[in-house]
């Protein structure tokens, strides 16, 4: 898929791909249409929330970052190995659960984590992957409003 600017605009492009009305369109995530309008309307800034975003990448087979940035990365790999990845396919977040501090392999440096830094790391380690794959969306939703 191509990169577009915005959010609403990689929705629309994805919806008139598949010859989907918006109504169409949101029968197939569990929304209604307002809500698809909404989306990809420039004089509204709704934003789809995380199980919108989960059930578009399902049902049209799109990453989550994808629609959320417009960078396409899909990551097999993170389904085989249970890590969440990164663009360059290195392990945003493992699976040691008594993770006290991070190696960064770049800097080839130990990082220290906040107490919540830590506490986040650990809840999501114990949750299922779809849980942990909406907690990921959550959290770059809430990033890029932060940013704009």
């Amino acid at each position: 898929m191509k990169n577009i600017e915005n959010i609403g605009d990689r929705i629309k492009l994805l919806r008139e791909k598949h010859g989907l009305s918006q109504a169409a369109f949101g029968k197939r995530i569990g929304v209604s249409s307002g809500n698809v309008g909404d989306w990809e309307s420039d004089k509204k800034k709704s934003l789809p929330g995380a199980k919108a975003i989960y059930a578009i990448s399902r049902e049209f087979e799109v990453s989550s970052d994808w629609i959320l940035g417009g960078e396409e990365y899909i990551g097999d790999s993170a389904l085989r190995s249970g890590n969440i990845l990164i663009k360059d396919d290195k392990p945003a977040i493992g699976t040691n659960k008594l993770m006290e501090t991070t190696y960064d392999s770049t800097t080839n440096k130990l990082l220290s984590l906040s107490k919540e830094a830590k506490e986040l790391i650990d809840i999501f380690t114990i949750l299922s992957e779809r849980d942990a794959t909406e907690l990921l969306m959550i959290a770059r939703i809430k990033r890029d409003l932060d940013k704009s």
